[in-house]
């Protein structure tokens, strides 16, 4: 259930311009990327004792395990132009700019899920994250199919030429993450690690959290609690 509220949070990133899903415009992703990150990251609200998920390469690394070759300048672009440097990104059309935003928060959803999934209450209690438990995780991405998924699956989306609401765009975020992880776990998650929440429930938890007017803690299903955002 994460996983919605952190891409209910993505939508303030974005516009709806003559039914198209688009960049908000006076941002640079640059600066959009690495603040989505940082809201992922408190969503969450994974046990992390030795902040591993603070290490200042971490965003670089993710985006780099999941995007083509290709792309890769302008994933490099999109995270560190200056903002006085000529940019390959103001070249690129209002719908792949959309595109290329929509793919990188999706991929940090994805990794942030898998993160999180480590975590599930075992027989000695919860796991702290570490160093090691980054690495598999990236490892994993880098060598499997989720990631060729998550691309073609923005990619292909309709919502960049036809997006009625934003809402659409928190839905393909969600989709995207979840198809990868069907991917890259075919057999579906235990069923230990699953949990049923009615749906009105849950949009009022995200949309409180997202508009930060919900109580000063929020405690998820498994146990673990979300903090509010300054």
């Amino acid at each position: 259930m994460v996983p919605v509220v952190c891409a209910d949070a993505a939508t303030d990133y974005y516009t709806v311009d003559t039914g198209h899903a688009r960049k908000m415009d006076g941002v640079d992703m640059c600066d959009i990327v690495p603040n989505f990150f940082v809201k992922a990251i408190k969503i969450f609200n994974m046990r992390d004792m030795s902040a591993v998920l603070l290490q200042a390469n971490l965003l670089e690394r993710i985006l780099l395990a999941v995007f083509r070759a290709d792309q890769r300048p302008l994933l490099d672009e999109s995270l560190h132009r200056s903002g006085t440097e000529p940019s390959m990104l103001l070249n690129l059309s209002p719908h792949d700019r959309a595109v290329l935003l929509t793919q990188a928060l999706a991929a940090i959803v994805m990794f942030l899920d898998k993160l999180a999934d480590t975590q599930w209450p075992q027989r000695d209690g919860f796991y702290s994250l570490t160093s090691l438990t980054v690495d598999r995780e990236l490892r994993a991405i880098e060598s499997g199919r989720a990631k060729k998924a998550l691309l073609n699956n923005v990619e292909g989306s309709p919502i960049f030429t036809s997006c009625p609401l934003k809402q659409a765009i928190s839905d393909l975020i969600v989709e995207t993450a979840a198809l990868a992880d069907r991917i890259s776990s075919p057999h579906g998650r235990a069923a230990s690690r699953t949990a049923i929440m009615d749906d009105s429930e849950l949009k009022e938890m995200s949309l409180s959290f997202v508009n930060d007017k919900g109580p000063d803690d929020m405690v998820l299903p498994c146990g673990l609690t979300i903090l509010p955002l300054n």
